[in-house]
């Protein structure tokens, strides 16, 4: 079945709010009609069509944008994609070119080429398309595109090794048919007006919206993420539920007054520390805090409640029903049958971690994570939290730094609290002489106002080496 499909049914059993976006609201029928309607626009422009279809780029910061043409390209077999809008344009010729993608939807028009104007009840979209040339032109005619063997398939985004990001196919299924698990767990139903945050084309973001649209729930979303405002935005549409990372969880914890309509927080790709908890607990009394581990090869694979996690720091919980989890030579494999096409099982996450006498995982940072510094195994996410756990300190990456020599070493990029912003490199590694050994203390150390972080909301090591 596809996802187009999904949201049909669930909009013919009961219309209602779908999608809030800042004072832009989708009832759920609204939603599936404008799909609709892109989506015979697209299949009318787009050549070959399906059966045959390819790959559909869409380009923008909307999330109503990107989840209309997500439906559209979904409703007549194409297969979806939603690029990072932070991508820059001059990028996304070759990168269409790379992955064989036969359209790209566009928000706005491009500075270059000429785009087929769509008509949509909130404005006009953009449609190109990539000859085999390169040149950016309406009409499409795209190489390499390929027959559809499964209807509801669609891509998602991971990490590359090669400047792009790479493509991960789905099928529907994949995702859709651990919709009540998940769902039961997240306390996700008919109910349910969740708060999230940021693009569709973070992996995360997509999936929760998918699963709260299945279940016939609402969706509430902010273009900023101010604490006040976000706050009253919740306030205003009654929300119920937020799925964020905890970098974004950050600032609300620390909010004045509370939010008891709140029943649960959901929040993932990062590590949640002792204060992040507390916090939150402080402002959404009511609700359950949950803490999951997963990947976008994958889908959800463990999770953890608050309770459970101040009993255990770093510990990111026990595997979901369904999913088998090792941990043999301090590798995490993963065996679903929920991951993305082509997956061989069991997968190595390129994760570090153990489990515990009670069956309880715990994520010990990437692979590439513990250096051996003469002889000594550093792992640098214990360094980083023993640097978070400073006074001075709000926030703080530690990454590895590769030599000329060809060793690695630790860097850390520390973001001091304003109270504290006088202090030196020199200071923080008198502090860090009484917390780690000589090996562990950061080789450089760099304060910066703020820290990159991609779509994920996961640290930008990239950008950070790059100041190096």
């Amino acid at each position: 079945m596809k996802v187009y499909q999904m949201a049909e049914e669930s909009a013919l059993r009961a219309n209602k709010t779908a999608l809030v976006l800042d004072e832009l609201t989708f009832d759920s029928l609204r939603l599936v009609q404008d799909a609709g309607r892109l989506g015979d626009a697209l299949r009318q422009h787009v050549n070959p069509a399906p059966p045959h279809a390819g790959t559909v780029f869409i380009y923008g910061a909307s999330v109503s944008f990107q989840l209309l043409c997500f439906l559209a390209a979904q409703k007549h077999g194409f297969v979806p994609v939603i690029l990072h809008p932070s991508m820059p344009e001059s990028r996304i010729g070759p990168f269409m070119r790379d992955s064989h993608a036969c359209a790209l939807l566009t928000e706005q028009p491009l500075s270059e080429g000429r785009g087929i104007a769509l008509d949509c009840p909130d404005g006009s979209f953009y449609l190109y398309g990539i000859p085999p040339d390169g040149t950016r032109t309406a009409g499409i005619s795209a190489p390499g595109t390929r027959r559809i063997q499964e209807d509801g398939i669609f891509g998602v985004l991971t990490s590359g090794s090669t400047g792009f990001p790479k493509i991960l196919l789905r099928t529907c299924c994949s995702w859709a048919d651990f919709f009540a698990e998940q769902n039961a767990v997240f306390q996700i139903d008919r109910s349910s007006v969740v708060y999230f945050h940021g693009s569709l084309s973070f992996t995360g973001n997509l999936n929760m919206c998918l699963a709260v649209l299945s279940a016939g729930g609402s969706l509430i979303s902010t273009t900023g993420l101010y604490v006040r405002g976000a706050l009253r935005f919740m306030e205003k549409h009654h929300a119920n539920g937020i799925y964020l990372v905890p970098s974004k969880l950050q600032p609300l914890a620390k909010a004045a007054g509370e939010n008891p309509d709140i029943r649960c927080v959901v929040a993932g790709s990062q590590r949640m520390d002792e204060a992040l908890v507390l916090g939150l607990r402080r402002v959404f009394p009511s609700a359950e805090i949950l803490l999951y581990y997963g990947a976008s090869e994958l889908n959800y694979v463990s999770c953890i409640s608050a309770e459970d996690l101040l009993a255990r720091p770093g510990s990111v919980g026990r595997p979901f029903r369904g999913v088998s989890v090792t941990a043999e030579d301090g590798a995490i494999r993963v065996d679903t049958p929920f991951g993305a096409e082509g997956l061989a099982m069991p997968f190595q996450t390129g994760d570090a971690g153990h489990f515990d006498r009670d069956g309880y995982l715990y994520f010990d940072g990437r692979l590439d994570e513990t250096l051996n510094m003469g002889g000594v195994k550093v792992s640098l996410p214990y360094v980083r939290e023993e640097i978070n756990r400073l006074a001075e300190v709000e926030d703080c990456a530690v990454i590895p730094l590769p030599l000329r020599s060809g060793k690695v070493a630790a860097a850390a990029f520390i973001v001091l609290k304003d109270a504290y912003k006088d202090t030196s490199a020199d200071g923080i590694r008198a502090k860090l002489c009484q917390r780690l050994m000589p090996a562990e203390i950061p080789q450089k150390i760099t304060f910066r106002d703020s820290l990159p972080r991609n779509e994920s909301g996961k640290i930008d090591r990239a950008a950070l080496l790059g100041e190096l």
